[in-house]
């Protein structure tokens, strides 16, 4: 990987990472990926083209690669897929987390890693409901499989944590009901396409209108967890979302602001959403933040909005009442959240505006929380909203910082299609409080 995207990687301050996929973890079998890369095989990726692959990165790289960015790894196994079984799966969970006296841990000490890497997280296949995938099946015959893969891998690890594969409700309620009690999250992936949205008569609000539309069946999810499987706390990892678009609409300032709202959304459904994931991180099929060839490197510009919301993150959510116009009936033009950082000194106000064509004046009122006259505003925006970052022009679409003068009331014009991030400081010569409605872990 070059230097420059692991660089951007970093700053972006990923909490974990998923691996070997996607489609591919149905393909894949973990043996092709370790020892001296000379004497790896090459394999045909099913999912992608039948594209060749050479193994050269594989699950000891990746867990280098992971430690050097302190992420958390997240390993998905192939459940059934090209005849892979539990007992394959259990294997590699002893090649990552078994001691170096062990068969195959021996092996990884072997190839140059005595300790144990102990990693948690294991997902149980990927989207084994659609035909995409080798190993596809129904709901019953993947909640047994998923048992059986479980049972073999914590014979080896008693303390990882497992992810099961989620769908609709119908899926999830038989995936529960099975094999809720040896799962501890289930994985939900959102994506909304050019073709669905086509047909609506806004087919652009019907677009942001879709990440409410998540949101709200998270928490749907949520309960219907609650209901299968008291005392568990399962809960869910959206390790997929992004827009099926083309580039020219994710990679613009558009998708930028669909991924505000999402991100809002995971922030609000903090007590059922444990984690999420954007397709893709490096290149990838839907677009990928980071776009990298073998010389130039950019971030698109849901890369920069992902990185002024990392950089502004909240330990607590609060609670926000959000009065603005709307794009269609009940999606709203502006969507906000508000956190509070660990320490209580800042509060961050999130944003989007998603109206194309009109400038939005937005009013922020904390209440009784005093806060310092100088307020940092990061803005994501653009005057021409088709305009993208390239490889021959990388910069186009970046964010602005600067300071706003505010006292009571903080005002800000958010230009049409932009992302901004307010960040309030606490006045340190007054003693404050803030209502809080309702805490929930912020992610």
């Amino acid at each position: 990987m070059r230097a420059d995207s692991e660089a951007m990687i970093a700053e972006l301050r990923p909490s974990f990472l998923r691996w070997p996929g996607g489609n591919v973890a149905q393909d894949y079998h973990w043996q092709w990926g370790i020892g001296p890369r000379d004497l790896r095989p090459s394999w045909i990726n099913k999912a992608w083209s039948n594209a060749p692959e050479p193994s050269d990165f594989g699950t000891d790289e990746y867990l280098a690669f992971c430690a050097r960015l302190h992420i958390e790894p997240s390993i998905a196994v192939n459940v059934n897929g090209a005849g892979a079984t539990p007992e394959e799966a259990a294997a590699w969970v002893e090649y990552v987390n078994g001691p170096a006296t062990t068969k195959y841990g021996s092996m990884r000490a072997a190839n140059g890693h005595p300790a144990p890497y102990g990693v948690k997280q294991w997902e149980l296949g990927n989207e084994i409901f659609g035909n995409w995938v080798r190993g596809s099946a129904d709901a019953e015959t993947y909640g047994h499989s998923a048992v059986q893969y479980a049972k073999a891998m914590r014979e080896v690890d008693p303390s990882i944590k497992l992810i099961a594969v989620g769908a609709a409700d119908d899926w999830n309620s038989t995936v529960l009901k099975i094999a809720g009690p040896a799962i501890d999250y289930l994985a939900i992936h959102d994506y909304t396409s050019f073709t669905e949205n086509a047909v609506a008569s806004d087919p652009r609000a019907q677009m942001m209108g879709r990440a409410g539309e998540f949101e709200a069946n998270h928490r749907h999810t949520g309960e219907l967890v609650a209901m299968l499987t008291p005392g568990r706390n399962i809960k869910l990892i959206v390790n997929e979302w992004n827009l099926l678009y083309s580039a020219d609409v994710v990679e613009s300032m558009e998708g930028a602001v669909y991924a505000s709202r999402m991100m809002n959304g995971f922030e609000r459904d903090g007590d059922v959403v444990n984690a999420n994931c954007i397709s893709d991180l490096l290149n990838g099929w839907v677009g990928g933040i980071i776009q990298a060839s073998r010389d130039r490197v950019y971030g698109t510009a849901q890369y920069y909005a992902f990185r002024m919301y990392s950089d502004h993150l909240g330990s607590e959510r609060l609670f926000a009442e959000v009065t603005s116009p709307e794009l269609q009936p009940g999606v709203k033009v502006l969507d906000a959240v508000v956190t509070r950082s660990e320490d209580g000194l800042r509060i961050f106000a999130k944003m989007s505006n998603a109206d194309r064509e009109h400038t939005l004046k937005v009013s922020v009122d904390l209440g009784s929380f005093s806060y310092a006259p100088d307020v940092q505003a990061a803005i994501l925006s653009t005057t021409d909203p088709t305009k993208r970052n390239t490889f021959n022009n990388p910069d186009a679409v970046k964010p602005i910082h600067r300071d706003l003068l505010c006292s009571g009331v903080c005002t800000i014009e958010m230009p049409a299609d932009s992302v901004a991030v307010l960040t309030f400081r606490k006045a340190m010569t007054t003693a404050t409080a803030i209502d809080i409605d309702k805490r929930v872990p912020a992610r």
